[in-house]
């Protein structure tokens, strides 16, 4: 009987309620009136946030302590600029025995120079060497650039894809494309492509990128495949969602096939990403093509390797290694100026729901205007909540169900064992 009591004021003990959890917060800096703001998270802000999907534990204050409304979005890409790409008129597209393909593409109409074609291809899986050549009336082409490739490769992680193609300005109504023989034996077509102007070209993603240490790693040599160089990528911040690398490296050309893998505990690696880098050049204008951007499946797995496909060529002298990421943001609306404070940290926290995603959806306010975020602070215990306790009623108070639980435990108990060993009439 004793026993069985301890056990229960064990099981009760381990049961209680468990602690609270360390909550921590920023100082929002430079609100200084009422309207719409913005503030945009940084990478300690990743590893911080204690929810999965991430920053549901962020709540934001006003300076009287009161709830403020935000919606959390991506950070928008710049504005484009007056000119964008343009649809270009595709001539004659021919497949050529050698395994080649070849499209003249009439730029009628829109205004040059023209520095680059963005191509949409007809297959998959491919790698393949882009030829341009120009003319001024389509019958005498002289070459504008060759060597850049065009590449739609399959990874562990998203689909490695490059369908631009750069090359010097020109004025040229008439370029023809050549997609030279590849091993992957397919036919490629050119089914549409849009020219671009040098300095006219629409603004891409708000990229952020921060610079990661770069060891070199050995690898296990395998009979039979090609020889491989590998760095290990440290300085990764904790929970910061990787989308690409970008690689910097001192040889003049080069074409490699790259794979990038991630491990949490360094035991079992696993493919996230990979591609095709390549710096190719051309010795009669000194023009330069260039990919050296690797994209990744976005996650949080600490440790990242980078292994370079060499066969029979040195490896490349690596330099540098750049982790990208896409921002977001969190646009609020404060109701008055002065300091405002963003708190997070509690594992238990849900979304938010305000009326204000709906408002600016339907345009309500107008530009917010930016703001910085202050260091990361421990929040002192006190009697002010990062947010509601949302648990059910049983979760609450666990250890008063459990200890309740227990004494019926022991009350059914006790009645058993009197029922057990209770004297039996003489017959």
């Amino acid at each position: 009987m004793i026993h069985v009591m301890a056990w229960l004021l064990v099981c009760a003990a381990g049961l209680a309620a468990p602690e609270a959890p360390a909550l921590q917060r920023r100082a929002i800096l430079g609100v200084e009136a009422a309207g719409d703001w913005r503030v945009e998270l940084d990478p300690p802000m990743y590893g911080a946030s204690a929810t999965r999907p991430r920053f549901q534990d962020v709540r934001l204050f006003g300076p009287a302590g009161q709830e403020v409304p935000y919606v959390l979005r991506a950070v928008a890409p710049g504005a484009p600029l007056p000119a964008g790409p343009a649809a270009a008129r595709v001539l004659d597209p021919v497949l050529l025995p050698d395994g080649s393909s070849r499209a003249v593409l009439d730029l009628e109409g829109l205004p040059g120079p023209h520095a680059g074609l963005e191509l949409t291809l007809s297959g998959q899986d491919y790698l393949r060497a882009v030829r341009v050549e120009s003319s001024l009336d389509g019958r005498e082409f002289g070459l504008l650039a060759e060597g850049a490739y065009v590449f739609d490769v399959a990874t562990g992680g998203p689909r490695a894809q490059r369908s631009r193609v750069s090359f010097p300005a020109t004025h040229a109504r008439y370029l023809r494309v050549s997609l030279l023989p590849g091993r992957d034996g397919q036919p490629l077509q050119v089914l549409s492509a849009r020219v671009e102007a040098p300095d006219a070209a629409p603004a891409g993603p708000p990229w952020r990128s921060l610079a990661l240490a770069a060891s070199p790693a050995s690898l296990p040599v395998l009979p039979g495949e090609p020889r491989r160089s590998a760095w290990t990528l440290a300085d990764r911040p904790p929970g910061l969602p990787l989308t690409a690398l970008a690689l910097a490296v001192e040889d003049e050309e080069f074409v490699r096939r790259v794979r990038v893998e991630a491990t949490t505990r360094g035991e079992a690696w696993f493919e996230v990403g990979g591609g095709v880098i390549y710096r190719v050049r051309r010795a009669a204008s000194g023009f330069t093509d260039e990919s050296l951007e690797v994209w990744l499946e976005p996650g949080e797995r600490p440790r990242l390797r980078l292994i370079v496909l060499d066969g029979d060529d040195p490896p490349l002298r690596l330099t540098a290694v750049r982790g990208l990421w896409l921002p977001e943001e969190l646009v609020f609306r404060a109701r008055q100026a002065g300091p405002h404070e963003l708190r997070l940290g509690d594992p238990r926290a849900q979304a938010p729901r305000y009326d204000l995603a709906e408002l600016l959806a339907r345009g309500s306010g107008g530009e917010p205007r930016p703001c910085s975020l202050g260091p990361l602070e421990p929040l002192p215990v006190g009697p002010v909540e990062a947010g509601p306790d949302t648990r059910p009623w049983s979760e609450k108070h666990a250890l008063l169900l459990q200890l309740g639980i227990g004494a019926l435990a022991l009350a059914l108990l006790a009645w058993t064992l009197r029922l057990l060993f209770r004297p039996r009439p003489k017959s």
